[in-house]
């Protein structure tokens, strides 16, 4: 007898597989009479065990979990070894299981709710996301393919995809998207504010130059003296609350030089104690060996306050710890792109300012909001407050970052480079005398009637000449017919049809060693990119007050006539 299978070449150039089996018939002495036998062809059978084991072998080596569950008990039937692998349960402890043990966040109900419409037939797949529940207890999230087999006994065959990775990616995409709309929200309120700002100082600059104008001449036991200092003083307010606008703008006005950070906080100390509650405890720690950093120490000063006072208010009255810290830290990309920063900051070394507190703390929503000028999750709130904090950090090339929890607390990192230069303060000009002569010809150029006749009246009293012109046109005329006579020119930068920029230009075409002093509502900072290189003589901010006009014109004819 014989049984065996053999692959035999077709005569049309086919491989196929027969499945032969047959004895032989003998005689009495044992000679054979005849063979009979049969001959299959099992060629699709072959070619489908072969296609079974290529697709068995593809399953068992794939990564991700593949499950077969019995459809009435559901009970795991088989698993492959990438659901072993990533849930570390043996092949032996999963047949003891069902999806509920790895679905801890389903009841029964809710399963079956699941797999229902594969039961009724009305879907052929089902797909949903899920966390899966390793041994150890740890979680991760899953996507589930799921499908019924009903050839033979019933079963479900479920694919899983382990999504961490896209789940993480999703969420650093997202946190960075949500960074990028606060970044350009934050950067429309800022141009807004810089303008708001500016068009506020031309005003205070009237205001202000006329209030000292007859404020100079009114005796001081006059009723009228008191009034007059009132609105002096309510306009120097408002110029103080544009420079905040601006600081929100990232265009406040900064008086740079490498300072010690550490040192700054610690000389506030007296300051600080008398900022927070009561009820709070504050508990510092300064890097002794901290590295510069380049800083306006007034604005710094702001920030600081500011920070002191918001963990503060978040403790109020409950009782709590603020922890004031100082270092240096070394930043990477990733890093910084959960901060919130101006520009795309370098990574390196980064000397920070960190304020904690175990106050109320943020939800999202509040956290959202921080940076919204006025935004405040107190009553007694009010003010640019953070607002005007992110603007002076991104005026000094840093940035924050902001951690918080409701019910656990808040904590603000500030971070700003870190310079290897000594700690000295850039120098300052001198004062200027008080008692000096005036002469000459001063050329007032701006397109605000009120700002100019302000600034003549000052001068004019000081004992110059004065003329004035609307915009850069008229400015250049006069300029060109009495140029000889002209010691110097206040000019305004923003005006209609030519700009002080331009106006600067054709004025030294005409004659190059006249000294301008540019005049804006904008800080220098603010204007420094564009026109350091043009070479005025001086700058003034608006609103400009008397002692400043004259100083700074003083010290421009000064030191023209030393040059000469």
């Amino acid at each position: 007898t014989w049984d065996f299978e053999h692959r035999l070449l077709h005569r049309d150039n086919k491989t196929i597989y027969i499945h032969s089996r047959g004895e032989t018939v003998e005689d009495e002495k044992g000679n054979v009479l005849e063979i009979v036998g049969t001959v299959q062809d099992i060629t699709e059978r072959k070619l489908a065990e072969a296609k079974a084991i290529r697709f068995s072998r593809v399953l068992e080596g794939s990564l991700n979990e593949i499950y077969v569950f019995d459809a009435e008990t559901l009970h795991f039937i088989e698993v492959n070894q990438g659901a072993c692998n990533n849930l570390g349960y043996t092949m032996e402890e999963f047949i003891a299981l069902t999806p509920l043990d790895i679905k801890p966040e389903y009841t029964l109900e809710q399963f079956e709710q699941r797999i229902e419409p594969l039961r009724m037939g009305t879907q052929d797949k089902v797909e949903f996301t899920t966390m899966h529940q390793r041994k150890d207890g740890t979680t991760y999230p899953a996507e589930v393919h799921l499908q019924l087999f009903t050839d033979g006994e019933p079963v479900f065959v479920a694919f899983i995809l382990d999504i961490t990775k896209r789940r993480r990616a999703e969420d650093e995409r997202n946190q960075i998207e949500t960074q990028m709309q606060q970044t350009q929200r934050l950067e429309s309120l800022g141009v807004m504010a810089g303008g708001i700002a500016h068009d506020f100082n031309n005003i205070l600059a009237i205001v202000l130059g006329y209030t000292e104008i007859v404020l100079e001449k009114t005796p001081s036991d006059d009723f009228r003296h008191k009034h007059l200092q009132g609105i002096q003083t309510a306009a120097r307010r408002a110029a103080k609350l544009t420079d905040q606008m601006l600081a929100y703008s990232g265009k406040g006005a900064l008086a740079i030089e490498n300072m010690n950070l550490s040192g700054l906080v610690q000389e506030m100390g007296q300051l600080l104690e008398v900022s927070h509650t009561k009820k709070a405890i504050v508990e510092y720690s300064f890097d002794e060996n901290i590295l510069a950093i380049k800083g306006d120490p007034s604005q710094l000063r702001q920030v600081v306050m500011n920070l002191i006072t918001n963990a503060s208010e978040a403790i109020g009255d409950d009782g709590g710890v603020i922890s004031v810290k100082t270092g240096v830290t070394d930043i990477t990309q990733a890093h910084l792109a959960t901060t919130y920063a101006n520009d795309k900051l370098p990574e390196g070394q980064y000397v920070y300012l960190e304020v904690a507190d175990t106050g109320c703390g943020m939800n999202k929503d509040e956290q959202r909001q921080i940076f919204d000028p006025f935004f405040t999750t107190k009553f007694t709130g009010r003010g640019l407050g953070m607002a005007a904090v992110l603007g002076i950090v991104r005026a000094h090339k840093g940035a924050i970052h902001i951690k918080s929890q409701v019910h656990v607390g808040t904590t603000v990192k500030v971070l700003f480079p870190a310079v290897n230069e000594p700690v000295k303060s850039i120098g300052r000009d001198t004062p200027l005398a008080e008692e000096w002569t005036a002469h000459g010809t001063i050329l007032v150029v701006d397109d605000e009637p009120q700002v100019r006749m302000v600034i003549k009246i000052v001068l004019e009293r000081k004992g110059f000449s004065v003329l004035t012109a609307e915009n850069g046109h008229e400015a250049i005329t006069i300029f060109q017919e009495q140029n000889d006579e002209i010691v110097c020119v206040l000019l305004d930068l923003t005006m209609p049809h030519m700009g002080g920029e331009e106006t600067f230009i054709e004025l030294h075409k005409i004659r190059n060693d006249v000294p301008v002093v540019l005049v804006s509502g904008y800080n220098k900072e603010q204007l420094k990119e564009s026109l350091e290189d043009l070479g005025f003589a001086g700058f003034l901010k608006k609103p400009v007050s008397t002692e400043m006009l004259l100083n700074k014109v003083h010290a421009v004819l000064l030191s023209d006539s030393k040059n000469a």
